[in-house]
């Protein structure tokens, strides 16, 4: 019987996709009041089991309890409702309708009117959230097309946030949102935590990690290596359940000699009348050349320009 501080259990979880084996013989268990890091190198199966936990595919073999009783979501539309919510690694809005349509997709029933949706109503409910979240980037009756990549990823957040989940899985998130971004999201990760809910997180980023898990879980080719508890983080020791093998030698290049004087772009002057006033910019042969910023503050914008989507 299940322990009424587990909320999720996974018991021997297989996936296949053909030949391929994305999970092995996977099980752990979820307890009230924390954060669970999930980490892994690419392909190691971290998305693979958090997505079917919230319902996106099933498994190929294995069981879920959540809350005591068996659980085998058909869709993330269910899983949602039963209290499980997923901010996926990919875009998960659609560009072309508004905040408050985004984040009520799926449940327009909730608005309906006769035959139609109340949209003053879903807007002032998606509102009343936005408030609720102390953010003010963005309005409910804004179209997601105008909104950044990192609004865009809030919104998804939101989403999620509404149907007050007791598991809230974060998948790769953190890598798309600047600073105030990232902060918000470590808000909801602790207010989550205080509420004595449950947080999956997932990221590539190791000092997050150890700094907002109480738990780290490591995955390497579909098998869990160990489960690590807060004291017992050592970033060389979780690098090597990662990877399988001690990490020696130079972490970064050290046979390159620096790049040619040959410029293989420029840009001179180019405005864009908004975010980009005058930019000059080159870039050599062999050279890699990073930009960084601030949101809003026209890094990309600028590639937008040099790629000749932006006039």
């Amino acid at each position: 019987m299940t322990d009424q501080n587990t909320i999720l259990e996974v018991k021997h979880m297989d996936k296949n996709f053909g030949v391929t084996v994305a999970l092995n013989d996977v099980s752990f268990s979820l307890e009230r009041g924390n954060v669970y890091g999930l980490i892994g190198e690419n392909g190691s199966g971290k998305s693979t089991v958090s997505s079917i936990i919230a319902g996106m595919q099933p498994a190929t073999k294995g069981e879920m309890t959540y809350l005591g009783q068996p659980w085998k979501p058909s869709s993330m539309l269910e899983a949602q409702e039963h209290g499980i919510g997923m901010i996926v690694q990919e875009a998960g809005t659609i560009p072309n309708i508004t905040v408050a349509e985004n984040i009520f997709l799926g449940h327009e029933n909730l608005f309906q009117k006769g035959l139609f949706v109340d949209k003053g109503k879903m807007e002032k409910a998606a509102q009343d959230l936005l408030d609720e979240l102390n953010l003010d980037m963005f309005k409910a009756n804004q179209r997601v097309s105008t909104l950044d990549m990192q609004a865009r990823k809030i919104v998804e957040i939101a989403k999620c946030l509404y149907w007050k989940p007791d598991l809230l899985i974060v998948d790769e998130t953190s890598t798309a949102l600047s600073f105030e971004g990232r902060e918000f999201l470590y808000r909801v990760l602790k207010k989550m935590k205080e509420e004595n809910k449950v947080v999956l997180f997932i990221s590539h980023d190791l000092d997050e990690m150890m700094q907002h898990c109480d738990k780290l879980t490591v995955l390497r080719d579909g098998v869990i290596i160990g489960t690590l508890d807060k004291k017992d983080y050592e970033p060389n020791t979780i690098r090597k359940m990662m990877v399988g093998r001690e990490l020696e030698g130079d972490y970064y290049r050290s046979d390159m000699e620096g790049y040619s004087d040959e410029v293989v772009l420029r840009a001179d002057c180019i405005t864009t009348m908004e975010d980009l006033l005058c930019f000059d910019l080159e870039l050599h042969k062999g050279e890699i050349l990073g930009i960084g910023g601030l949101s809003h503050c026209g890094m990309h914008t600028l590639g937008r320009a040099l790629f000749g989507v932006e006039k």
